[in-house]
């Protein structure tokens, strides 16, 4: 009788141990499927699937670039360095950089935000400031800004456009008391088309009314072709050729200069 008792009370305890792995079992899974739900809602401010706000991961990049620039009457240098930084966060990217040559100094900075809509395209605004100097010859500040497009069909091509509104504030030094500043306004576009045909190699194709640091009015058009190598995870090798117009849209539009640049990046 006592066997049959114990019997009975081992099988209950076997039950009840079982009992409490299921539950341990599916309390773990439930707790990791939690934490990985709280874990994503974190990472991305965002209202639905749909409509990314912000991404607070970040992505730097650091380039150091010399270049080579034929010489004529609107390039009065042929030799030049800039450093540019870079802050990446997908819906937001900040740009900074500074270029300088052997009597002229450029500060240009270029902020985007355009949250991330339907996972392959952005929608937002830029705005860039732009400081030129002419050591005792001339001043300008350029600030441009309006809307900024992205479309990403894969991850190996993206095609970004903007639209802008460009403010041109100049002072020549040796007029200024005569006739003040010289004020400009006009429309920007800027056209990029960027691809990754394999993983150590990147080709972006720009077309623009200005670039980093050259803002001249809307009918001088700037194309630039840049190949990018990636030499390991954080250090690339970049080379870049640069051709821009005067005067493109009128009867009189001319070849202006022509630019090679070699740039090394570290990203971190």
């Amino acid at each position: 009788m006592y066997t049959l008792i114990f019997i009975g009370v081992g099988m209950k305890l076997k039950k009840i141990a079982l009992l409490f792995l299921l539950t341990s079992i599916s309390s773990s899974a439930f707790s990791q499927e939690t934490s990985n739900e709280i874990s994503e809602t974190e990472s991305k401010f965002k209202i639905t699937d749909y409509v990314i706000f912000f991404t607070p991961e970040v992505h730097h990049t650091s380039t150091w670039s010399v270049r080579a620039t034929n010489y004529n009457s609107f390039v009065t240098y042929t030799l030049g360095a800039n450093w540019n930084m870079n802050a990446d966060m997908k819906e937001l990217k900040v740009k900074s950089g500074l270029d300088f040559s052997y009597h002229e100094f450029n500060l240009s900075f270029d902020t985007i935000y355009a949250p991330t809509l339907f996972e392959n395209y952005n929608a937002g605004i830029r705005l860039i400031n732009h400081y030129n100097w002419f050591f005792d010859e001339y001043y300008e500040f350029d600030f441009l800004g309006g809307f900024y497009f992205a479309y990403r069909p894969s991850s190996k091509w993206e095609l970004t456009t903007s639209i802008l509104f460009q403010e041109k504030i100049a002072d020549i030094y040796s007029i200024y008391n005569d006739i003040g500043s010289l004020i400009s306004t006009c429309p920007s576009l800027d056209f990029s088309v960027y691809w990754e045909p394999c993983d150590y190699m990147n080709l972006t194709f720009f077309l623009s009314s200005f670039s980093f640091y050259k803002y001249f009015l809307f009918y001088s058009p700037d194309a630039r072709l840049t190949a990018e190598f990636k030499v390991n995870p954080v250090l690339y090798l970049s080379i870049t050729g640069e051709v821009q117009f005067v005067d493109f849209l009128t009867l009189s539009a001319n070849f202006n200069n022509l630019t090679a640049i070699i740039s090394i990046s570290w990203r971190f």
